[in-house]
């Protein structure tokens, strides 16, 4: 099944809202519930969460099957130990899409 570059974007956008709203109504309605540090950072990792539930299958799938050799793979690989050394994603996605315009560069 294709998706229509409309139908991503919608996509995105809905998920986007609905976490958004999530997160705001919880943080409206239950300022004493968020004292506890565990919940608190709990709800710090919906975020990225939501971001891997997007990026993992349009990355690792192609055309309905699992495709490990393309870049996007290996610049994720390579981002990993980077973000996990320097506890900095920005210095990680910043180290993954420059490996991925180099090896799209190289390879095509």
């Amino acid at each position: 099944m294709t998706y229509t570059e409309i139908e991503v974007f919608l996509s995105i956008v809905t998920i986007g809202l609905f976490t958004y709203l999530a997160r705001l109504l919880f943080l409206l309605y239950s300022p004493k519930f968020l004292s506890n540090q565990r919940i608190k950072s709990a709800l710090d990792g919906i975020p990225a969460a939501m971001l891997v539930a997007l990026v993992i299958p349009t990355t690792l799938f192609n055309n309905g099957k699992v495709d490990l050799l393309r870049s996007e793979v290996f610049a994720i690989i390579f981002s990993v130990p980077i973000v996990y050394r320097f506890r900095y994603s920005g210095l990680g996605l910043i180290s993954a899409v420059t490996l991925l315009i180099l090896l799209t560069t190289v390879f095509g």
